[in-house]
């Protein structure tokens, strides 16, 4: 004969449910009964499990601090003070948004490399060639090409973006991708909590080898400065959308 549980029934189990929990000086433990025993009703209880675990962990450790740290006395060292600041084979080329002077002195730069006997323009001829190298992230085109152009830029700087908008694609399509320039971007995030994070957070990118992925994404993001763009909810949403871990 079937037996139903009776009121005074119910509150017994409770009463020895209730003695099985086990207190700790910081924390209850549960009896295995009463854990959640899968994923899905866990994402019920604490929320969605991330899907960049990799990159959210190195960003709560700011793993590449010390990096930007570095980059920073770099830019100091070499006399960087704005960005962007555009080296070329060491040489400071101020007149980075006119693309067609760059392209000349690039030009210049490549016979030199050559063998090849050159005048530098009077402004240029005069600028001290300074040793600059390629910093600590991922360079992009040819490790071997006899040009080397360096970037120090901010992600929340709106010249930055200028030049990676109008000149770095002729840039990159005319020099980069036909191998005579190898062109690396260093971090000088200098303008806020947010320049820190999304500089980070582009380091992050680059342990994944996907550094230009993320840096694009950035400028194709930038909404003025400090105004929650690269805030870490986005930042992680731009680690989820590039298919990092």
């Amino acid at each position: 004969m079937t037996k139903f549980l009776t009121p005074l029934s119910i509150i017994i189990a409770g009463l020895i449910i209730a003695t099985a929990i086990i207190f700790t000086s910081d924390k209850v433990i549960l009896p295995d009964f009463l854990l959640f025993k899968n994923t899905a009703n866990r994402q019920a209880a604490t929320g969605p499990v991330s899907q960049t675990p990799k990159f959210d962990q190195c960003m709560a450790q700011k793993k590449y601090v010390p990096q930007l740290q570095s980059e920073s006395s770099a830019a100091a060292a070499l006399g960087v003070n704005a960005t962007p600041t555009i080296f070329v084979d060491g040489i400071v080329f101020s007149n980075w948004y006119d693309y067609a002077s760059l392209k000349s002195f690039i030009e210049l730069e490549l016979k030199k490399a050559n063998g090849e006997k050159v005048t530098l323009p009077k402004d240029l001829a005069v600028v001290p060639v300074k040793k600059v190298d390629l910093g600590g992230n991922l360079p992009l085109g040819n490790p071997s090409a006899s040009v080397k152009v360096v970037e120090f830029g901010d992600y929340q700087c709106p010249y930055c973006e200028q030049f990676y908008s109008s000149v770095f694609p002729q840039l990159k399509k005319d020099f980069i991708d036909t191998g005579k320039v190898e062109f690396a971007f260093r971090d000088l995030a200098f303008l806020g909590l947010e320049s820190t994070n999304a500089a980070l957070a582009a380091s992050c990118a680059n342990e994944q080898g996907k550094f230009w992925e993320y840096h694009d994404k950035l400028y194709g993001n930038q909404k003025g400065e400090n105004q929650g763009a690269f805030s870490l909810e986005n930042l992680k949403r731009f680690a989820a959308e590039l298919s990092l871990k």
